[in-house]
């Protein structure tokens, strides 16, 4: 009987042990007046995450990456879609219903997504089609991939059908 109470202790204090880990690796802050900033560590402890920055930081260098060196990941969009958000742009929520819009931009996509050269912020671009007028917006690797995309879409919806509002990001 005293080895099964023992055993159930061990166990008790293991989950507690990894329950204690886990709420260690995620923690949230928040201080008075700004947006709440959300810390995480991926399986290896390797990197966490700010959502407030935008940027990816090394908690334990990684082999290759010199000592004080940071991983910066640019995932804030943050100024793009205040930029967007005016109404004087396009957004995916502007995309036609109508089955000719839907069917060019399927076959846009179809066209990028085919082409393995591309990046896959490329593959990722926003293609909203609306009374035949298609406009390509979104981040991509280069000239080449800017103009790559344009020359599909202009195959498939017609030349002076295409506007293209493509950044390059380098």
């Amino acid at each position: 009987m005293k080895t099964r109470y023992a055993v159930l202790t061990l166990a008790l204090c293991a989950l507690l042990s990894v329950a204690c880990g886990k709420q260690e690796s995620s923690t949230t802050s928040q201080s008075t007046g700004t947006t709440p900033s959300t810390t995480q560590n991926d399986r290896d402890g390797s990197q966490t995450y700010d959502n407030t920055a935008g940027k990816a930081s090394d908690a334990a260098s990684p082999a290759g990456t010199p000592e004080g060196a940071t991983q910066t990941a640019n995932a804030d969009n943050t100024g793009v879609n205040t930029r967007d958000a005016d109404g004087k742009t396009l957004t995916p929520a502007d995309q036609s219903s109508a089955p000719a819009d839907i069917s060019t931009t399927q076959q846009i996509r179809k066209a990028i997504v085919a082409d393995k050269s591309l990046s896959t912020n490329a593959h990722n671009i926003k293609i909203i089609t609306k009374d035949g007028m298609v406009t390509l917006r979104g981040p991509v690797k280069d000239t080449r991939e800017k103009t790559l995309i344009e020359q599909k879409a202009v195959e498939i919806a017609g030349q002076n059908h295409v506007q293209n509002e493509l950044d390059i990001t380098g």
